[in-house]
């Protein structure tokens, strides 16, 4: 969801969007493109769209409220990194977390990397989803459930 209130779904394959205002019971098409597989977004500030993971590029990307997308930095990580979950906050802020490493990149509003959080060392505590909290707190999912939170 994102600050105006709008519900953003892909489907299944990562190449469609669309965009669900409250009380609609159908979202209207925002994206549609196969040369995009579309895996995570997390909303950006109020009217700026989503930014989404297009993992067959290996991208991180803003999908406008229009549907264009619109490149932002490379991801610093080139070959060796996998895209795998994405979170923002309010300030702009965005995690990205490396399914290869499990490697939790923090990214500044330019895209910049402002931190590194390192993988945990137990296979079973690989992570697979982020959020950032309003507090300014990582949450992290592991793969066995659990949730860990980072100040």
């Amino acid at each position: 969801m994102d600050a105006q209130g709008f519900v953003w779904v892909a489907d299944r394959k990562g190449a469609r969007v669309g965009r669900l205002a409250a009380g609609a019971t159908e979202p209207v098409p925002i994206l549609e493109s196969k040369a995009v597989r579309l895996e995570a977004m997390a909303p950006l500030g109020p009217g700026q769209g989503m930014a989404v993971l297009d993992t067959r590029a290996g991208a991180l990307l803003v999908l406008d409220p229009a549907g264009e997308l619109r490149a932002r930095p490379p991801l610093p990580w080139g070959e060796r990194g996998r895209p795998l979950a994405l979170a923002a906050d309010a300030a702009g802020q965005l995690a990205v977390l490396d399914g290869r490493t499990g490697e939790v990149l923090l990214l500044d509003e330019a895209g910049a990397v402002r931190d590194r959080l390192a993988a945990p060392e137990i296979d079973r505590d690989s992570p697979v989803a982020l959020a950032l909290g309003l507090d300014g707190s990582l949450d992290v999912v592991t793969a066995d459930g659990r949730l860990r939170s980072s100040p």
